[in-house]
């Protein structure tokens, strides 16, 4: 029970990033790809480089 509840609060984190990353899409179409693409570039996430910002 106890490996259940551990994994709820990055669950209910992870669930929180992805509705922002849609709504925000939804306002500023292709903004996901840039947080995405941002996300997956470890050099940028350690540098604190958010990319292009409309």
């Amino acid at each position: 029970m106890a490996a259940d509840t551990s994994l709820l609060a990055p669950v209910i984190i992870g669930a929180g990033l992805v509705i922002k990353t849609a709504f925000g899409d939804f306002r500023r179409p292709g903004s996901a790809r840039t947080q995405l693409a941002f996300a997956a570039d470890l050099r940028a996430v350690a540098a604190g480089h958010h990319g292009t910002r409309r």
